[in-house]
């Protein structure tokens, strides 16, 4: 009877530690993911012609996707972008609007990149901004 109530316990109290365990993955895990996603709806809302309507262009939703999922590839995805959002901007505005869409999207990757993604890693990891920022930087 004793080993059936401590081994009941143990199991409860094992059952506990491993669900703390798994929140706290979760959570180490979901805000270095929550920047993207805050930033393609940042992208899609400021490309639309909802937002800018001389300037905005169709399909907010399909680049505001591609936006967070490029995100994750280092260098290439920022390039896949601007060139996408440049031969869109020649085709559906034309001239010097054009280039309106790529350089809004790299002025958002810029501030998104600097300053609010280490932001928030460096607060999960209790690291400074700085420190995170360097690592990027430096690859390390």
């Amino acid at each position: 009877m004793l080993n059936s109530m401590l081994s009941d316990r143990a199991a409860r109290i094992m059952l506990l530690i491993v669900t703390a365990l798994a929140l706290g993955l979760a959570l180490f895990f979901a805000k270095p993911v929550l920047a993207p996603v805050i930033f393609a709806v940042v992208v899609g809302i400021v490309v639309s012609p909802l937002a800018n309507p001389l300037q905005g262009i169709n399909s907010t939703l399909i680049w505001g996707l591609a936006a967070m999922l490029l995100n994750f590839i280092l260098y290439l995805g920022l390039l896949m972008m601007i060139t996408g959002l440049t031969f869109v901007g020649m085709t559906q505005l034309g001239g010097a609007a054009a280039l309106m869409p790529p350089a809004l999207f790299l002025a958002l990757n810029l501030i998104e990149a600097q300053f609010v993604t280490p932001a928030f890693v460096g607060h999960q990891l209790h690291l400074s901004p700085l420190v995170v920022f360097l690592a990027i930087v430096f690859g390390l």
